[in-house]
């Protein structure tokens, strides 16, 4: 047997109990819920599964990540350690899940926060930083009022008309002033930094950075790449054996024509073929394009040309959706099952006109409705499958009208 006759049988299944013994409206109830049930614990039970698995960041959180990456103004990351505290929790520490680096990181991140000479330079730098910048925003103010002096100069206006009870020469005097005391400050503020990064605990921190940084890197990309694989790989250990006890129970089953569990097996099938499907599609879009396509995407963005994948999504859409309506149509829905559906609803089969069920040819799409039974002689549907009088399947369509 085919795959398509399979499914086809296990699609008849599903609504069937057997030739003689329709499914009622209870039963229908009864089997939904059951599939309901077994599907929301499915999914459930795959997502309690791949929260057991560590993931990237649980393994290197974000917060060891952003020691790693704001090493660009030392002083200042050391400062904001003192000022803000540090990014990570206290429970880090003895989070099992972490690599020890992280942790290593963290140790040395509470010896800068607890350290007194950390705190005390820092606090000396803040108050340098605070007295560059007053006379910054003084030198700023003092520079727009020379330039205005200036200009009252050129346009030779009057003293007592002035805006300013300073002279250019004595404004220009402060001026150069502030910008020696500035430099002085600047001098004080260097002096200072480099004494920050002198003391033992700032040097520890960086010390460990720099060593732990290529290692704690390594990991995590490590475990970017494995976590999605071991990911699916988790739902489709749990999920393909249950698949497979099914389909062997509904296969077992149907050859002992046991028509309620053969139903019951075949709904079970489908329900665990959902999540299996959801899971492809998820490596589809996860998986592939990040792992399998990765230096295609890097070629792709070196010639700036990266819109093209979307391209090839587009196409590749186009044509899955194409093969879908195609199996839709043909398989799932094929013509002879709509034609039946039709003519159990009294209608056209051609053209689904309603009609009142003793036409012999449509009076919309002019097609013949009604044949003649070559075995009984009686007028029967043109499209049916077994003759409605005599029950012969393989009657044959009279060209002679009624």
């Amino acid at each position: 047997m085919s795959i398509l006759q399979s499914f086809g049988k296990i699609r008849k299944n599903l609504t069937n109990i057997g030739n003689k013994e329709p499914l009622n409206f209870i039963s229908i109830l009864l089997i939904i819920a059951l599939d309901v049930f077994v599907i929301v614990n499915l999914f459930s039970g795959l997502d309690v599964q791949v929260r057991q698995l560590t993931s990237p960041g649980e393994k290197v959180p974000w917060s060891c990540l952003s020691y790693l990456d704001n090493t660009t103004l030392l002083p200042d990351q050391v400062m904001s350690i003192v000022e803000y505290g540090h990014d990570h929790d206290y429970d880090e520490l003895n989070n099992k899940k972490i690599i020890s680096s992280c942790k290593e990181i963290y140790k040395a991140v509470d010896s800068i926060r607890d350290s007194i000479d950390v705190k005390t330079v820092s606090k000396q730098i803040y108050m340098v930083r605070v007295d560059i910048r007053k006379l910054e925003q003084d030198i700023q103010q003092k520079e727009n009022s020379y330039d205005t002096l200036l200009l009252e100069a050129i346009a030779k206006q009057k003293t007592e008309n002035s805006i300013t009870t300073s002279t250019a020469d004595s404004v220009k005097i402060e001026i150069y002033n502030h910008n020696k005391e500035k430099n002085i400050l600047k001098q004080e503020q260097d002096q200072l930094e480099n004494k920050l990064m002198s003391l033992g605990d700032t040097k520890k921190f960086f010390s460990i950075i720099k060593t732990n940084k290529p290692i704690i890197k390594n990991i995590y990309e490590k475990e970017k790449f494995w976590y999605p694989i071991k990911k699916y790989g988790v739902k489709f250990l749990f999920l393909f054996p249950l698949f497979l006890i099914f389909w062997f129970l509904y296969k077992v089953r149907s050859k002992r024509e046991k028509n309620i569990s053969s139903l019951i097996f075949a709904h079970l099938l489908i329900v665990t073929a959902i999540p299996i499907i959801f899971g492809i599609f998820e490596i589809l879009l996860d998986l592939i394009p990040d792992h399998l396509l990765k230096d295609f995407f890097q070629f792709l963005e070196s010639w700036n040309i990266a819109v093209v994948f979307n391209y090839i999504l587009i196409i590749l859409a186009i044509l899955a959706t194409l093969g879908l309506v195609y199996f839709v149509q043909k398989k799932l829905f094929s013509k002879k099952r709509t034609y039946l559906k039709r003519i159990s609803k009294k209608r056209c089969p051609y053209c689904a006109t309603g009609l009142r069920g003793n036409e012999k040819s449509c009076y919309k799409c002019g097609e013949r409705l009604m044949v003649i039974c070559t075995k009984c002689a009686q007028t029967t549907h043109s499209e049916g499958t077994f003759c409605r009088f005599c029950g012969d399947k393989d009657f044959k369509l009279k060209n002679d009208s009624f």
